[in-house]
């Protein structure tokens, strides 16, 4: 929900009691993938741990009730919606997504800076892994070895793939009430 360092969201409280939730910055989510944490394998149970404590993820799993319900509305999101089905629903938003922002992205001057990955990147991303051409030490919590002289990005469809098998491992084996 917040990513682990617990600031990515906003609550608002309107005037008729109920409070809102905002999220924002899903660079982690839908960006950098695995090169800041290895977010494809984090546990779906330990989101807020490396952030000060009170965040609003470590509030809501904090109680067990809540915690069935978040596992209730995971196991079904992934069973629906975010499964590895390339005819599905998130593969067909996430093409249907890329496809309405390609243009943009090619005019976009600071995307060629961006971790020195071109158009050409942005354009096969969805299913081909990209490769920058600075070397980066070894780095061994990224889920692909380090190529000479390369640093391996991985596509969109396979980050979903190893994020869908490890949320599945880590529900079947949900911490302790």
């Amino acid at each position: 929900m917040a990513g682990s360092t617990g600031n990515n969201y906003f609550l608002y409280q309107n005037t008729d009691g109920l409070f809102y939730y905002y999220r924002h910055d899903m660079d982690l989510a839908f960006g950098s993938f695995d090169q800041l944490m290895r977010s494809s394998t984090k546990n779906i149970w330990e989101w807020g741990k490396l952030s000060r404590g009170f965040t609003l993820i470590n509030k809501i799993l904090g109680v067990a009730s809540f915690r069935n319900i978040y596992a209730d509305y995971m196991t079904q999101l992934m069973k629906t919606y975010l499964n590895e089905d390339q005819n599905g629903p998130f593969f067909q938003r996430m093409i249907a997504l890329h496809t309405q922002v390609a243009s943009s992205v090619e005019m976009d001057y600071w995307h060629r800076l961006d971790k020195q990955l071109g158009y050409e990147v942005f354009q096969t991303n969805l299913d081909k892994d990209a490769y920058q051409t600075i070397y980066v030490p070894p780095n061994p919590y990224l889920p692909r070895p380090e190529l000479p002289g390369y640093k391996a990005y991985s596509s969109v469809s396979d980050f979903l793939n190893v994020r869908m098998s490890s949320a599945r491992e880590q529900l079947a084996n949900p911490p302790p009430n």
